[in-house]
């Protein structure tokens, strides 16, 4: 597996370099569990179903591997100009062989959504559907290029039909009743909060890193407003934890390392807004990765603990 030369090999060198496989499962698992003890901090959800739960997960792995092998499609001749060192870029890996991949992925999301219940799998429908309008820009490309904040606002709707599916699975496999919406919004806000603060920090970039073809929150917005909309989700998000806490009953102290991860990035954020040196670039996007970990465990953790 280990030969590029080889199809298998070539695939597990692009998945290390796109899509590192520990990484990349830890964070949609904290997706998945943020939402799926979110749903269940309500007084009418059934006995949890622990095996159930790690289908989810797997579910949700799956799902962010297809979105990167969409974007893969999507930025392609993009991403040649941009990124000639990626394998994609460089061929070693090709976008057949990724459509190869893209098969027995979709077919095991929709195996696994249907083995749920018959809510799973229409949240995972309404997932799949997300993902195929985000794969063509929603139809408006040249708009979004334009408006970096309505791109990433819209593209972080994906939270929505994720938090559905986790949801649906805490309900037995069924669609979550009325009374749960409020705190399926709640929810939806604090894994934003998450999802938003990480996809801001790694994209904030030292002068070096910025280029024409630049897709950075810092080229688009400055460095002091990309640092400012990083900390400004972050807390957003903290509060949204807060709320649905409280709501649920457990105590707030799952918060704290969360709110620790967040005084680390304020930190790596004012220290590269002083010096915007490549290497405090990555301590900011290591900081965002840590906050939206530990905010979307601790969080998790909280409810399910209380």
């Amino acid at each position: 597996m280990s030969d590029p030369t080889s199809v298998p090999g070539a695939l597990w060198a692009w998945l290390r370099e796109r899509f590192p496989p520990g990484p990349a499962a830890l964070y949609a698992a904290a997706i998945f569990y943020a939402a799926w003890a979110g749903a269940g901090a309500v007084p009418d959800a059934p006995a949890p179903r622990w095996a159930g739960s790690a289908a989810g997960a797997l579910i949700l792995v799956l799902a962010l591997l297809h979105v990167r092998i969409f974007d893969e499609h999507k930025d392609f001749e993009d991403d040649r100009v941009a990124h000639p060192e990626r394998l994609l870029s460089r061929g070693i890996v090709t976008l057949r062989q990724l459509r190869g991949l893209l098969v027995p992925v979709l077919a095991l999301e929709a195996a696994l959504s249907a083995a749920l219940g018959t809510a799973v799998f229409w949240a995972w429908l309404l997932l799949l559907g997300f993902t195929l309008a985000m794969r063509v820009d929603f139809g408006c490309r040249p708009f979004l290029a334009r408006h970096p904040a309505a791109n990433l606002a819209l593209h972080q709707l994906i939270v929505l039909p994720m938090v559905l599916l986790a949801a649906a699975e805490r309900a037995g496999g069924r669609m979550p009743a009325p009374a749960w919406l409020p705190r399926l919004g709640l929810c939806a806000l604090a894994v934003m909060g998450a999802t938003v603060t990480w996809e801001i920090a790694r994209k904030t970039w030292s002068p070096g890193r910025e280029h024409a073809r630049a897709d950075s929150y810092s080229c688009a917005w400055g460095r002091g407003r990309a640092a400012a909309a990083a900390l400004a989700t972050a807390g957003l998000g903290c509060g949204a934890w807060a709320g649905l806490l409280r709501w649920g009953g457990a105590s707030t102290w799952a918060l704290l390392p969360a709110l620790l991860a967040l005084a680390l990035l304020a930190i790596a954020e004012l220290r590269f807004l002083r010096d915007p040196t490549a290497g405090r670039s990555k301590r900011v996007e290591l900081a965002g990765a840590l906050f939206a970990l530990l905010s979307l465990i601790g969080g998790a953790a909280g409810i399910l603990v209380s």
